[in-house]
């Protein structure tokens, strides 16, 4: 359909095509960079504060298709430990381990999956803790019919776009 605010608005579950524009800025950041000018230090700065936050106003809001977190996750792999001439490399420690804390060990680098559910879950405390916020009460009111979102269920005849804001199922 477009985009508004800067965010898709797409007819049905958000594809990967709906974020092309998120990751050309992720890959056009990296590339006003030179890696080889950079040591690994300033690498994973550069990963921790501007190449894992260009997404995180997409990941507000919806929930973002995994081909896409994964790629994410890949542009800062790639950033991290690329050589300069841009030939294959190896990492030296996993990604686990990358994107620990660093009170335990990692490098702290955020991964994008969980910052997308982490940014998704305000939005449900929000919906839990503030009924007084005109959002939360219009939405509250629209499609939870007054009721908790823990109870909320899929309707028939709901619109696609309030589904794939739903994210995945969690019934099994």
């Amino acid at each position: 359909i477009g985009k508004y605010l800067g965010v898709p608005m797409a007819h049905g579950q958000p594809r990967c095509a709906d974020f092309y524009d998120v990751m050309d800025k992720i890959l056009g950041r990296l590339a006003t960079w030179k890696s080889k000018l950079l040591n690994k230090a300033g690498k994973l700065c550069l990963v921790k504060s501007i190449i894992s936050s260009i997404p995180d106003y997409s990941m507000q809001t919806l929930w973002l298709p995994q081909a896409v977190c994964t790629r994410i996750d890949q542009a800062c792999r790639h950033m991290l430990w690329a050589n300069s001439d841009n030939t294959r490399f190896w990492s030296p420690v996993s990604w686990d381990v990358v994107t620990q804390p660093t009170k335990f060990g990692g490098l702290g680098v955020r991964e994008a999956r969980r910052v997308n559910v982490s940014l998704l879950d305000q939005l449900v405390w929000d919906l839990l803790t503030t009924l007084e916020k005109p959002w939360v009460h219009l939405l509250s009111q629209l499609y939870l019919q007054g009721d908790s979102i823990l109870c909320a269920q899929n309707k028939r005849g709901a619109s696609d776009l309030v589904k794939s804001h739903q994210g995945p199922s969690l019934s099994p």
